[in-house]
């Protein structure tokens, strides 16, 4: 997959968080600030919101491929950032890492990490897939999301084998099976 624009990855968090945090949205032409403060998006909570009067600041880091190593870096780079920062009251600072592909194993690793060195911080690992894992503890947000993936998708090429009667057919480019 292609690694997406800072505009397109912005657009992607913005989204997924107020999917998964009720009631908060961001606003449009709600501008973060300085691009020096480390804040790409704010989401907001709605007036309705049991969470009125909190934003959030959400600093996006992204990945072209995913390492776990690289993903635990980009991790304690957004902590660092935005725990140098004096945040008002409300404000609850999240980072947000925007990758191709991911899956339960980067997912554990960064959840371990977060857990060991900032507890209390919020996170989230999104992908273009659909995928997400997001974490904000302050307001006891914990979602794990991955969207059904098709068993055809892993093989596309695969073709049914004309002398198995089992169903099984075999991908053309690794030779592996797969039952249908």
């Amino acid at each position: 997959m292609k690694m997406l624009r800072a505009e397109q990855a912005e657009e992607l968090v913005a989204r997924e968080l107020a999917e998964a945090v009720p009631g908060f949205s961001a606003r449009p032409g709600l501008r973060p600030g300085p691009r020096d403060t480390g804040v790409d998006v704010v989401l907001r909570a709605g007036q309705g919101s049991p969470h009125r009067r909190r934003s959030l600041a959400v600093s996006i880091k992204m990945l072209a491929t995913l390492r776990v190593e690289d993903l635990l870096g980009r991790l304690a780079m957004g902590l660092i950032e935005l725990r140098s920062r004096p945040w008002g009251q409300g404000v609850i600072p999240v980072i947000a890492i925007v990758v191709p592909s991911a899956g339960p194993r980067a997912w554990e690793r960064a959840e371990g990490f977060m857990a060991l060195h900032a507890p209390d911080a919020g996170w989230a690992i999104l992908d273009q897939a659909g995928s997400a894992r997001v974490v904000i503890p302050l307001l006891k947000v914990d979602v794990n999301r991955r969207p059904a993936r098709r068993r055809e998708e892993r093989h596309r090429g695969a073709v049914p084998w004309p002398s198995a009667p089992t169903g099984r057919t075999a991908c053309p480019r690794c030779g592996s099976w797969a039952r249908l």
